[in-house]
């Protein structure tokens, strides 16, 4: 889904978003696709487009903090 304004986007991450006790991975999955709804959001929706900055910046936190829970991938 495209999302033109910062309100469908909302929506939209709000409809994809996944369950608390899902595994880190699904979590890192669902951040990276929502900084990318938001930032696609910042170009097009000119009225919001330092609201959804915003949120692209708040988001990718959020990947940062997830990112820390994903296993290491192992060292032959």
């Amino acid at each position: 889904m495209r999302s033109r304004t910062l309100r469908e986007a909302h929506e939209y991450v709000r409809r994809m978003r996944p369950a608390p006790e899902a595994r880190p991975a699904v979590w890192h999955a669902y951040h990276q696709q929502t900084a990318a709804v938001y930032a696609q959001v910042a170009e097009v929706d000119t009225d919001h487009h330092h609201e959804a900055l915003y949120w692209v910046s708040h988001v990718r936190q959020k990947l940062a903090d997830v990112e820390g829970q994903l296993p290491r991938p192992r060292r032959r």
